[in-house]
Order: structure tokens, then sequence, then C-alpha cells
């Protein structure tokens, strides 16, 4: 091959080409962009996988399910465009590798029409092609110069760099979440998923794509299965004429009232007997009652620690903040701990503990109140 064509193949696939375009002994490789985007997992990106997988909360599986398919769709998305630059990529370094030698060119020009020609006619011709010739060399140089120009259009390996780094990012982040959705929503939900496909597996991200499509599939059937049910009941015996199911005796009520901390026993059958099997937690909310209650005691709150039975999923239970207010059964509309809960099986032993003062003014205290009522929507089977 002559220097000239050589220079031409290093042009082309994107090596950094001397002003003189000699040939350079370090560029006897091709460039990156010539190399898949969907690279095999490396230990570094595993860990940065487990490592996401920690700070997910399996509990919010729908939305780790929603916020998975966005980014594979990203993903296929960017893969796309990375072979499309890859394609325009090589269409034009082939261009560049298959144009005729000038210098050949030149010579076989010259053979061919020289003898038809004058003296004068001919300085023209050579003189023509001589210009054509520097044309040629300088556009060839400016279009290898802007393959090396940052945020240039014709820097190629740059955009596919910049394309493999988003791809990758959203890809790690697309399995940790797979991760996450495969261990937790047949807890959750007692359904059977497929099997998650293996990192190593040739054509992950398609495989990953599918497995999503089908796992999206099963929870929609098992959602159509399931719907909301309110379900409000007191902590101890009725106190104002009203007939609710209770949970503590009044002694039991008034001894845990003294502790400051109600623990209470949700089974099975209770939620089976309001018309939800498989419950799951959709939100709840604590209200409180007072005794011979007034328009001034209202807008009280006391500030509550609730503690549901410990998640399957998580190794400790989970306690959050919640402020039990007093009044109807409208507090329950603003107050609700829907976020704090979601997914949560409401089945098992509660604990509620609470403050000896109002928040709002230390001389209400919670000798005031006669009970606590709880609020709580479940999304169960028939």
């Amino acid at each position: 091959m002559s220097d000239e064509r050589t220079t031409k193949l290093f042009v082309a696939l994107g090596g950094v080409i001397p002003s003189a375009y000699a040939p350079h002994e370090d560029h006897d490789e091709p460039p990156q962009i010539t190399k898949g985007i969907n690279t095999p997992i490396n230990q570094a990106e595993a860990d940065e996988i487990d490592f996401a997988v920690r700070d997910l909360d399996p509990y919010n599986v729908e939305d780790l399910l929603s916020s998975c398919m966005t980014r594979v769709a990203n993903c296929i998305s960017l893969r796309e465009k990375a072979h499309e630059l890859q394609d325009k990529f090589l269409c034009e370094s082939l261009e560049l590798i298959n144009a005729p030698d000038l210098e050949t060119l030149k010579v076989g020009i010259e053979e061919l029409i020289w003898p038809s020609f004058d003296d004068a006619k001919a300085k023209t011709l050579h003189t023509d092609r001589t210009s054509l010739k520097d044309k040629t060399l300088a556009l060839i140089k400016a279009r290898t110069d802007l393959r090396n120009v940052p945020d240039s259009g014709s820097n190629y390996g740059e955009r596919f760099d910049f394309l493999k780094k988003m791809f990758r990012k959203s890809l790690l982040q697309a399995i940790a979440r797979a991760k996450v959705i495969s261990r937790a929503m047949p807890r959750i939900y007692s359904v059977k998923l497929p099997e998650l496909p293996a990192l190593d597996a040739a054509n992950y991200l398609n495989e990953l794509a599918l497995w999503l499509q089908s796992t999206a599939d099963v929870l929609d059937l098992e959602r159509d299965l399931r719907f909301p049910i309110k379900i409000v009941f007191a902590l101890t015996g009725d106190t104002d004429g009203v007939g609710e199911d209770s949970f503590l005796t009044q002694a039991e009520y008034t001894n845990q009232f003294n502790d400051g901390t109600f623990r209470i026993e949700l089974t099975e059958a209770f939620f089976a007997a309001s018309g939800a099997h498989q419950p799951l937690l959709r939100d709840f909310c604590l209200r409180a009652v007072v005794k011979n209650g007034s328009s001034d005691e209202l807008n009280h709150g006391f500030t509550t620690w609730i503690t549901p039975p410990r998640p399957a999923l998580l190794s400790e239970s989970r306690t959050f903040y919640h402020a039990a207010m007093v009044g109807g059964l409208d507090v329950c509309g603003t107050q609700s701990a829907a976020a704090r809960v979601y997914n949560l099986n409401p089945i098992g032993a509660w604990e509620i503990r609470f403050r000896n003062r109002s928040i709002r003014h230390a001389s209400f205290n919670r000798d005031k109140l006669a009970n606590f009522y709880v609020h709580m929507t479940v999304y169960g089977r028939a």
C-alpha cells in the first residue's frame, strides 16, 4: 500500500494524523467507535449496581417497574443512535479508503490524454490537476482535523463515547431496579415472574426489555383482580354511640393509654371479614376523639409514631411520624400517611406511641382524649 493510501486508512479510522500526513506507528488499532456499545458488565459496574439496589425501596415496586422500563427504552434509543453513528463513521471511512490514489490518477490521465494536447494545453491541464490535488488534500486535512476537535459533529469518537456513557448509566440503573423488582413483586403480590436474564446473556438488553414486558403483564393482571377497601375501627369499645370494631378492652386501653403506647394485632380474619384478602396498605390515618368534645377543642393534634408489622422484604420494622388530629372524619382527608405505608402488609402487630400534650397547646393534654380511630385503605382481592 502506498504512503498516501496508508494515510487515508488512518485518516478514515480516526487516527490523529500529523500535518505531513505520514502514517503513525501508534495508530495501528481502530478507534473505540468500531466496537459495540453493549459491552459486558465489569466488576466496578457490578458494585455500582449492588450499591444502587441498597438505596431502592422494594415496596415502591410499581414505580420501580415504570422507571426501569423508561431506562431500558432510553438504552434502546441510545443504542440505535450509536448504531447510526457507527454506520455513518464506517461509510465515510470507506469512502476515504477506497478513493483512487491521486498520484496514480494523475499518471493515468497523463498517459491517456497527454499526446493529444499541445504544450500550452498540457501545462494548463497539469496546473489544474495540481490545484485539484492540493484542494482535495486540504479538504481531507480539514475533515481529519474536525474528527479531533472537541464538540465537533465530525468527532465521531467523542460522540460515540458520550452515547456509551449515557447508555451505561441508564443500563446499570435499569439492572438495579430489575433486581429489586424480581425479588419484591412475588413477595408483595404473591405472583410468579419469569426468571431475570443473566447479566452475561447474549443480547442482554433485548432480554431485559422482554422480561420487563412480561413482568408488566403479570402486574396488570394482578391489579385487575384487586380493588381498594376503606376500613375504620376504634382502639377500644364505642364511646360516642357509634358501634364499631375495636381491639382493646377498656382496661387494656386505659393501661396502654397511661403508658403512652398502644399495641394491637390485626389478623387475616379481620381483613377477610371486611372483604379484603391478601391486603396491601395504601394509606393510613389516626384520628383522636375528645371527651365531651366542643368546637374549641378541634384542630388540636398529638404527635404519634406508628410502627406497622415488620415488612418481609426489610431487615427491620419501619416507624414513621404521624400527627393524630382531633376531629371528625374529614380530618383524615389531609393527614394520610400513604407514601410511608404503601404496599406494606397490614396483618400483624402494630405499635402506636404518642406524646402527652397537644402539638398546638401544652395545656391540652392526652387526659382529655376518649379514644383513637384508625382509618386505612387497603388494596385487596375479593
